[in-house]
């Protein structure tokens, strides 16, 4: 039971993650306009920890975030419950939509690295607040406010490399959108 529309949502966290870049050098980027753009994942952070994609979710109840196992794991998704109905799809979409955007980075054959990571934003999170587990699968799962900290922490990308990322996603913006190849 979402609480705020898909558009909602994704106005909300949007508006985070501009309050978030103001006053630095990482600058937000819409997603919609890129090749692999899911719905859903509507933000992409540009900054010193390198490019975030953001995906925004709102739900009427707390998220429950649950290790599967008892020790953390880097294959299997964390439980993402709701309402008792696990969402761990979202992050198996999450980890598409970070490998799609790191094919895309790739591409651009900078003369330095960046960083490529997914989040997911969610109104409320409760369960196991451990790094392993709120990074399932290297998708960090959390609230907006984590969220925005997270995309916009210190990094190795230096703060005049961000402006060429942003104008090589511009550009790939800009330029016609071909099909996707079907999935085998």
């Amino acid at each position: 039971q979402p609480t705020l529309s898909s558009y909602d949502a994704a106005l909300l966290v949007g508006n985070a993650l501009d309050r978030a870049v103001s006053g630095s050098a990482a600058q937000l980027f819409p997603a919609g306009d890129l090749p692999f753009f899911e719905p859903g994942f509507d933000n992409l952070v540009v900054g010193r920890a390198g490019v975030t994609i953001v995906g925004s979710k709102a739900y009427s109840s707390a998220v429950q975030i649950e290790a599967p196992v008892s020790w953390s794991s880097t294959s299997i998704p964390a439980n993402v419950l709701s309402h008792g109905r696990n969402m761990r799809h979202l992050v198996e979409l999450a980890v598409e939509q970070r490998a799609a955007l790191e094919a895309l980075i790739t591409g651009a054959k900078l003369k330095f690295d960046v960083p490529v990571s997914a989040a997911l934003c969610f109104e409320s999170v409760e369960g196991v607040d451990r790094t392993p587990v709120r990074d399932s699968m290297g998708v960090r799962i959390d609230t907006v406010e984590n969220i925005a900290e997270f995309a916009t922490r210190r990094g190795p990308v230096f703060e005049k490399e961000i402006e060429p990322v942003v104008d090589y996603l511009r550009q790939l913006a800009e330029a016609p959108l071909e099909p996707l190849p079907a999935k085998p």
